[in-house]
């Protein structure tokens, strides 16, 4: 059983210089419970943005920021259903 779940990423990535090119590297894992799911990604450079559900940046609970680690090049948002309009769905993966 499979959750199928949408969930977009928007980095913000500065330097006094300008923007830092940076990527996501290989695909972001999910991760679900019965309660919750999380979204785990890794990048080419040192992660200084935000991950956040589309249209709800503005809730504290529907985003991450970088971790205060100079060096982290990975990130994750973690939600729970009832969080920022996530909508649950059941489905069956064919291979």
């Amino acid at each position: 059983m499979n959750f199928v779940l949408a969930v977009f990423a928007i980095i913000f990535l500065q330097t006094a210089q300008g923007e830092i090119d940076n990527a996501i590297i290989g695909d972001p894992s999910v991760e679900c419970g019965d309660d919750f799911f999380e979204v785990k990604f890794d990048t080419r450079t040192t992660f200084h943005g935000i991950a956040f559900v589309q249209n709800h940046l503005d809730n504290p609970d529907c985003r991450t920021f970088a971790r205060k680690d100079e060096s982290a090049k990975n990130s994750s948002l973690r939600l729970t259903f009832d969080q920022c309009a996530i909508e649950k769905r059941h489905s069956v993966s064919v291979c």
